[in-house]
């Protein structure tokens, strides 16, 4: 075999191993924006005209946590100043697309908070909801995300995404004390208070 026909086959070869290795580190994005592109819904999401946030807060966890985010609902809106936040087990309307969903919950949401734990970062699920709160609050302009860390995450499910959040933004963590716990509430609370957006719709409590 001459090198006319070698060199040409190998750089070929070479090129679609970096393509494809691109195209996989990028998955989660291009996900969101084909998700985009196909979505019927979409267009009618950019072009709402909302005078406010029917949420404080929308919340992206594992349903394995579910019982640390039920009791961060009853923390939160059974308690001064009465928070309400988004979860998909209560909130999402029975039928509707997922995705579509979640997007809506963001828009009508002041704030996002992810719960970090080894449940949320080896699920793919809950790691394509992280990239579409990310890539939903960039093109809004926000800069409205809150952490929440439970525990020590294993260091084989830490994705580059969960990485590089954990290293530029500000976490609250929990921990094990009676202490450490009523400060982690009011931390959680002190974040919820900055403003983020327009005002709230009224609310009842």
């Amino acid at each position: 075999m001459s090198l006319t026909t070698v060199i040409p086959a190998f750089v070929s070869g070479v090129v679609v191993a970096v393509a494809f290795r691109l195209i996989y580190r990028n998955r989660w994005y291009i996900r969101y924006w084909l998700f985009k592109m196909t979505s019927k819904r979409w267009l009618n999401m950019l072009r709402k005209d909302s005078v406010g946030y029917s949420y404080d807060a929308f919340v992206s966890y594992s349903s394995e946590d579910s019982n640390f985010v039920l009791e961060m609902m009853t923390q939160l809106e059974q308690h001064q100043p009465y928070y309400r936040l988004c979860v998909y087990e209560r909130d999402f309307e029975i039928g509707n697309v997922i995705s579509e969903c979640i997007l809506r919950s963001i828009n009508n949401s002041r704030k996002s908070i992810l719960v970090l734990t080894d449940h949320f970062a080896k699920s793919h699920w809950c790691r394509w909801e992280m990239n579409l709160v990310q890539c939903r609050l960039f093109e809004q302009a926000r800069d409205d995300l809150i952490l929440v860390k439970l525990g020590k995450i294993k260091p084989k499910y830490l994705t580059p995404t969960i990485k590089y959040l954990m290293r530029t933004r500000i976490y609250i963590e929990w921990g094990p004390s009676t202490q450490q716990q009523l400060l982690f509430w009011e931390r959680l609370r002190a974040a919820l208070s900055k403003p983020g957006g327009t005002p709230l719709l009224p609310r009842t409590v």
